[in-house]
């Protein structure tokens, strides 16, 4: 067999959301990243700085968090935690096991660790704000990895996706994503049901919040009649999450869209020319 055959059908086993909306934005980065393996390059040291300070929210998130994991939660059991994420900012052994690159030197570190420190404080507030009195939510997953085996066109193909947390709150399934800069996604939800073409559908700002909701109700049988993905900004401090609920309407609709997308892509995989 041809060796960039190979690479393709090895490739075509594994789809995620990132790779769809490369595919769908850049056919020959595509081609690179994906299909003969070559390394990201970064398009500059910002970019590099702004996912890592992203993955270490995640971090610090997780690492508070899991001591609650399957427990009914109220207000005054978390009322705490925004105090100690200064002392895990300071924490020299966390910081070294968690951190790979926040800055080349000790003042870009430095205010790496305080961008880290805001944006776990908003989103904890958040959590806290979003507690009435008396009420709880239970966290059921942290940092959840979802993968899903379609049968496209008699080869199998494994979709991963990825939340940020999953829990259960007033008899409601909510699925939580923890973003910055969120707020253009206010206008641009509703117009998704808009769109007429594949190319659209990938690239809308929602799309991969529709995929994370979709794999869930397929990956879970008693999946109730809505459930509720809420964004939180955490960029900003309190009334920052956006709630997105899905029917399971939306998602059977989506069901069908995905399968379209992924034959698509198998049947017009990009070449090194493309």
């Amino acid at each position: 067999m041809d060796n960039s055959l190979k690479l393709i059908l090895n490739h075509f086993s594994r789809i995620s959301s990132n790779q769809l909306v490369r595919y769908y934005s850049n056919p020959h980065s595509y081609y690179k990243e994906y299909i003969i393996g070559r390394e990201k390059k970064f398009s500059q040291f910002e970019e590099q700085l702004d996912q890592e300070i992203g993955s270490q929210v995640h971090s610090f998130l997780e690492h508070l968090y899991k001591p609650f994991l399957g427990k009914d939660i109220f207000k005054d059991d978390i009322v705490h935690l925004p105090y100690q994420v200064e002392d895990l900012v300071y924490d020299i052994d966390f910081i070294k096991d968690n951190r790979f690159f926040l800055g080349s030197d000790d003042e870009e570190i430095q205010n790496s660790l305080r961008k880290i420190h805001k944006k776990v404080s908003n989103i904890l507030e958040s959590d806290i704000e979003s507690l009435q009195k008396d009420e709880s939510l239970k966290i059921m997953e942290l940092e959840s990895r979802m993968k899903l085996t379609l049968s496209i066109q008699g080869s199998e193909c494994d979709v991963h996706s990825f939340v940020d947390r999953i829990e259960y709150k007033s008899g409601r399934t909510r699925l939580m994503d923890y973003r910055s800069n969120v707020f253009f996604l206010r206008t641009e939800i509703q117009k998704f049901e808009d769109l007429t073409s594949l190319k659209e559908v990938v690239l809308h700002p929602s799309f991969g919040i529709r995929l994370n909701t979709w794999m869930y109700w397929k990956l879970v049988p008693s999946f109730e009649e809505v459930i509720d993905y809420i964004i939180i900004n955490s960029d900003e401090p309190v009334q920052n999450r956006i709630l997105v609920p899905f029917s399971s309407e939306s998602c059977q609709r989506f069901d069908l869209l995905i399968k379209q997308i992924i034959s698509d892509v198998h049947n017009n995989l990009p070449t090194p020319l493309s």
